[in-house]
């Protein structure tokens, strides 16, 4: 499964755009406001499509707050807002290796999201359905979508009437909702310690082993995961820390530990016939936001390798705010949302080049106090050089007090004022 193309009408902050993507990675980014978050929204609505023909599976559908909002500007001064429909979201792609174009729209205020051109998509989540019932061998793809409160927020409970945790389409709860459960991974954990001591194996099962070592691969320093049953949490032993339990690890080590372990439990659900090459073998659509969350600029510059080695035949859209993970894409992954820059500028360049000419940030190889302190510097020397010895007292006493004024904020650097006295003492303003 995977999106080759993808155009959206009338959505949020889109008038009509069209994108084409990389078959692996997409890293979107830009300033605020420039619509990274809202690409994933209307990704997780186009690849939602794929929930509408399978049984007690959630959907994304088109919000009505999420149709765009024009502004118009009236004769009388006065400004009006109006909704725009249709609100629209439009794929290309391959969904079981069948190339198909489907779209999801929302045409009012009182409509609900359509379905009639995904009615090929549906057909052949229905088809599969009743393959994966009568146990025929077929694949089921990965589709997850992250926020950025995954680390915090719970995902909404399904309902027990539809839930069947040992149905491979429990793979499939949460798909559409961007928050993460990091209970799930300590009952997968306990589930399978429970499972192996009721064989008298004192190791983990096949799946069990093949999750710890993809949440161990992605977590820096880790070599060992396991369920601890006196404190009813995950413990990990990190190097350099020891073995910590889950509640004790930093916001970066529990957002990679919970999302990793929830992608690996979800493969493992979907395609438990792949054994130990699951996590290689399926195939699916993975959606992140803000994928530099909590982590620091080592781990930056190691994370999208890191999700491409575990989960090599997914295809991961993610934005980002941070230059050390741009400069770790290859060729094509990246998408600028607020430059006609041209994409491949980021390849082979260092962090501060990356942050100046792609993400737009002025001389980032110094500090903004240091450009303040360049900024104040220069105006203080073009007041030097216009002073004059002849000017009246009242005009000298105000110079005298304006050049105070620009060099209070940085009295916690004596080397800088002195350099600004010395030049004020040369030109006599004080005298």
């Amino acid at each position: 499964m995977r999106i080759d193309q993808l155009q959206i009408r009338n959505f949020k902050c889109f008038e009509d755009c069209h994108f084409n993507f990389n078959p692996q990675f997409n890293m979107f980014v830009g300033v605020n406001g420039s619509g990274k978050s809202s690409i994933l929204d209307a990704l997780a609505v186009a690849t939602g499509s794929w929930f509408l023909g399978l049984s007690g599976c959630d959907t994304r559908h088109i919000l009505n707050r999420e149709a765009r909002l024009k502004l118009f500007k009236h004769d009388g001064g006065g400004i009006s807002e109006e909704t725009q429909y249709p609100a629209a979201i439009k794929a290309f792609g391959i969904i079981q290796e069948k190339g198909l174009e489907w779209e999801r729209t929302l045409d009012g205020v009182n409509g609900r999201t359509t379905s009639r051109h995904a009615l090929d998509v549906k057909k052949l989540g229905k088809e599969v359905e009743q393959k994966v019932r009568r146990n025929e061998n077929v694949v089921l793809p990965l589709v997850s979508y992250y926020g950025t409160g995954r680390l915090w927020l719970e995902p909404r409970e399904v309902k027990k009437s539809r839930k069947n945790e040992n149905s491979r389409f429990s793979g499939y709860y949460g798909g559409a909702d961007y928050r993460v459960s990091y209970r799930d991974l300590i009952t997968w954990l306990k589930k399978d310690a429970w499972d192996a001591y009721n064989t008298g194996d004192e190791k983990d099962t096949s799946m069990g082993r093949v999750i710890k070592k993809a949440i161990l691969s992605c977590i820096e320093g880790a070599d060992e995961i396991s369920y601890d049953v006196k404190t009813d949490d995950i413990v990990v032993s990190i190097e350099g820390q020891g073995y910590q339990p889950f509640r004790n690890l930093s916001d970066g080590q529990r957002n990679m530990l919970a999302l990793i372990g929830d992608l690996a439990i979800k493969a493992v659900k979907l395609n438990p016939d792949f054994d130990g090459d699951v996590l290689e073998k399926t195939p699916g659509i993975v959606l992140i936001d803000e994928l530099d969350l909590h982590l620091h600029p080592k781990w930056q510059r190691r994370v999208v390798e890191d999700l491409r080695r575990t989960f090599p035949k997914v295809q991961f859209f993610a934005t980002t705010h941070s230059p050390f993970i741009i400069q770790t894409l290859r060729a094509e992954e990246l998408i600028v949302l607020d430059s006609k820059q041209p994409e491949t500028d980021y390849l082979g360049k260092g962090v501060e080049e990356i942050s100046q000419f792609i993400m737009g940030v002025e001389l980032p190889e110094l500090s903004p106090r240091f450009k303040e302190m360049i900024v104040v510097a220069k105006e203080y020397f073009h007041l030097l050089e216009k002073s004059n010895s002849n000017e009246n007292t009242h005009r000298r006493d105000s110079l005298k007090k304006k050049l105070d004024e620009m060099t209070a904020p940085f009295s916690d650097n004596p080397a800088y004022i002195a350099f600004l006295e010395m030049k004020r003492h040369a030109a006599k303003v004080d005298e």
